[in-house]
């Protein structure tokens, strides 16, 4: 069968089984109904949480708290200042400590830096545990 821009058309089996998409149906015949597809969840199983959150910090006043952050997470930044008030009205002094790159000679800056961090400190807050 001719086709109006001068090249043969071929011909179309309409089974009901082509779907509604199918490019080579003419608008004149008849479609069959669109596929169902599954769609997997790639979300991993959460872990197991240890029901105990680790020994209580006591009182933060005239202790030194380590706010650890970093460039990825913008949103913390803002959780960290609303923190670093509320340590600061509870006495506590406040040291904030940006992580840097975790590679090559960054990443081993920024593990010396962790270290001197993590021993300067009376209590760390380091995430959300999330």
């Amino acid at each position: 069968m001719p086709h109006p821009g001068g090249a043969s058309a071929e011909t179309v089996d309409s089974t009901p089984d082509r779907g509604q998409y199918d490019r080579r149906a003419r608008p004149t015949e008849k479609r069959g109904a669109m596929a169902r597809i599954t769609i997997l969840d790639p979300t991993a199983t959460p872990p197991e949480l240890t029901p105990e959150p680790g020994p209580d910090a006591g009182s933060l006043a005239g202790r030194l708290v380590g706010l650890r952050t970093d460039e990825t997470w913008q949103s913390w930044e803002w959780v960290l200042d609303e923190w670093k008030q509320s340590l600061d009205a509870a006495g506590a002094s406040v040291r904030v400590w940006n992580a840097g790159n975790r590679i090559g000679d960054e990443g081993e800056r920024t593990f010396q830096e962790l270290d001197e961090f993590a021993a300067s400190v009376d209590v760390a807050i380091v995430g959300l545990g999330n």
